[in-house]
């Protein structure tokens, strides 16, 4: 049984500073702490342990999303909220339409044009991002989108420009 979502800071940060930048680390922490892996979700993308972004979906749309400043501060906000702009491919969609058992982490490449409708695929802000998915059984999908190597820096952008430039 899940206790409320009780998460002490310093005991949180410490323990989630040694978790791998990813939905498996957020697992992790869920069970050592007892909570919802929601909870412990949101907590994680609060703290700012790594760059990346959290929606929550029913299985009758889009529920929720929780960014971390990093993502917000660079213009990733708006994220899509519809499962018809879903490919049927995606890590979501395969988690949203039963394809994957309840408590699989399912992974995909993904690029923030996607994700982020605002972002123009010729965009510098059109990075690559790596998207993971669990299914929650009747409590529905959680998603992270979060860069490959965890990190996000403003030099993520200039490299991507000066990719564009080279096109």
């Amino acid at each position: 049984m899940r206790r409320k979502c009780e998460l002490p800071d310093a005991r949180f940060i410490s323990t989630a500073k040694k978790q791998p930048a990813a939905l498996a680390g957020i697992t992790k922490i869920a069970t050592q702490f007892e909570v919802s892996l929601s909870c412990a979700a949101v907590r994680f993308v609060s703290a700012e342990i790594f760059p990346c972004v959290l929606i929550k979906w029913s299985d009758e749309g889009f529920c929720w999303k929780w960014c971390s400043r990093q993502f917000w501060d660079l213009g990733f906000r708006k994220t899509i909220e519809s499962h018809q702009h879903l490919p049927a491919g995606s890590a979501t969609a395969k988690c949203l339409n039963d394809e994957t058992e309840r408590g699989v982490i399912t992974e995909n490449g993904t690029t923030a044009s996607f994700w982020f409708p605002f972002i123009n695929e010729k965009s510098p802000q059109n990075i690559i991002l790596r998207e993971e998915a669990k299914r929650l059984g009747r409590f529905g999908v959680i998603t992270l989108l979060s860069l490959y190597n965890g990190k996000f820096t403003k030099e993520v952008l200039a490299a991507r420009s000066r990719e564009l430039e080279l096109d």
